[in-house]
Order: structure tokens, then sequence, then C-alpha cells
């Protein structure tokens, strides 16, 4: 649904760039039919840039571990999750040294982030000023990943369950209670760990 919408908005603005391109044409305006034609070649891009992530996502996994740049897989994880993002107003914080590189699979660990970027965008409705941070820091030869939000928080109850099979605190109907499961196993498949760590306020998630 995300992708879609990302790909509406430019196709609807290019056909209103085209109309507009014909009309300047019909009136002889040869430097606004020159914008409006430089509007549709950068929407265009932008369009292509989408569905060549949708591609490179939908793929098969590559199993064979590699040096992967985070702020890359990162960068592809917000752009799914794109429009709730702005629909919410969340502010996203990120902290990830450059050309921080990780050994994963790119399209597992963006799909790790995907879901902790959803849930995280789902515990926030109805949060003031809702905030995410994702930060990062080399540690001897691991990375420390942490994805915090100011929100409600992990309920008591199913804290110490989090990474079970179909344990969820939301509401029935809104989410089947896999996504961390899947994270916690795609992030074992690498050699590392994901926790949910105690904290005053919000969730806090460590990788």
């Amino acid at each position: 649904a995300g992708i879609a919408h990302e790909l509406n908005q430019p196709l609807n603005a290019i056909r209103s760039h085209a109309y507009n391109a014909s009309l300047l044409q019909e009136r002889g305006d040869a430097e606004g039919v020159a914008r409006a034609l430089k509007k549709v070649q950068d929407l265009t891009t932008r369009a292509a840039h989408v569905v060549g992530h949708l591609r490179r996502f939908a793929r098969r996994p590559d199993l064979t571990l590699r040096p992967v740049n985070l702020n890359e897989v990162v960068e592809g994880a917000v752009l799914i999750l794109q429009s709730p993002l702005r629909a919410s107003d969340t502010r996203l914080e990120r902290d990830i040294p450059e050309g921080l590189m990780v050994e994963a699979e790119d399209i597992r660990l963006e799909q790790v982030f995907v879901n902790l970027l959803a849930n995280a965008l789902d515990a926030l409705a109805g949060t003031p000023e809702p905030v995410i941070t994702i930060r990062a820091e080399p540690r001897n030869n691991l990375v420390r990943i942490e994805v915090l939000d100011n929100g409600p928080g992990v309920p008591e109850a199913v804290r110490a369950t989090i990474f079970d099979p179909f344990v969820t605190s939301k509401p029935p109907g809104e989410g089947v209670g896999l996504g961390l499961t899947i994270s916690f196993s795609i992030i074992r498949d690498f050699g590392g760990a994901l926790r949910l760590l105690p904290t005053e306020r919000g969730a806090h998630f460590a990788l």
C-alpha cells in the first residue's frame, strides 16, 4: 500500500504537468513548456527509483552474508514506510555513522527495520509529537543498533514473550504477532541478537 501510494503521487503529478505543457505549447510559452517537462523528468526519475526498490525488495534473498551499508538498508525501509511516516507526522531521527558496514543480507535486514519501524508507528498512534530514533555504533568487531520510540511502550504482560510467535499487544485483527518473531530469527541467522531493553518510556529494541 505504501509503495502504491508513493507511485500514485508522481504519476498524478506527471499527468498534470503534461497537460499544462500542452496548454503552454498552444500559447507559445516555450519557457513554460520547458519547466513543465523538467518537472515530468524529475517525477519520472522518482517513480523509477520506487519501482527499482520494489523489484529489489521482492527478489529472493541471497543467504550469503556480505558487507552491507547500514545507512542504505535503513533508507530502503524508510522508503517503504514513507507514507505512514508522513501521515502520522512522526519525526524520524537517525544517528548512523556514514559508511558503517554490517555483515548481513540487505533484503532480510531491511525487512527487520520495516517490522520494527512499522510496530513503532502503530504504537505511536495518538502520541503527541511522535518520535522514532535509530542509532548505531561500532563496538570492537560488532555493531550495536538501537530502535527507540516515545510511545506507551510494550505492556509488561507480553514483554517476556514478545519474540514468540503470535504474541502481540495490538488489538484483535490488527496484528498476527509474527513480525518480531521473523526479525528475531533473521538477526540470529546473521550471528547477532535482537532484544527488548527496559526503558522509562516507549519501546527500546537493540540489535
